[in-house]
């Protein structure tokens, strides 16, 4: 029968184990994996911002420290004014 036969076709798409389901089961484990894989990307990003801003201090500090030995350098061969 007519009504049947679009039953049939209705469960086809739209039952339990329709193209419906299953599209939205792959879809679901497609965001799944991309929101997963956003996580990893993200701890990756954060790790290097990390290391980045760690050398940015360790080169601040050492930019101070030559400063301060070009401060000596220049205070100890200025030349002495006499009175």
């Amino acid at each position: 029968s007519v009504i049947g036969k679009m039953r049939d076709f209705l469960n086809g798409i739209a039952g339990s184990n329709g193209t419906l389901k299953n599209r939205t089961d792959e879809y679901t484990n497609d965001i799944k994996d991309m929101e997963a894989r956003k996580v990893e990307i993200q701890a990756s990003i954060d790790d290097q911002v990390a290391v980045w801003q760690q050398k940015f201090t360790d080169m601040e500090e050492a930019e101070a420290q030559a400063s301060t030995i070009s401060q000596g350098l220049t205070q100890a061969f200025a030349p002495k004014t006499t009175s």
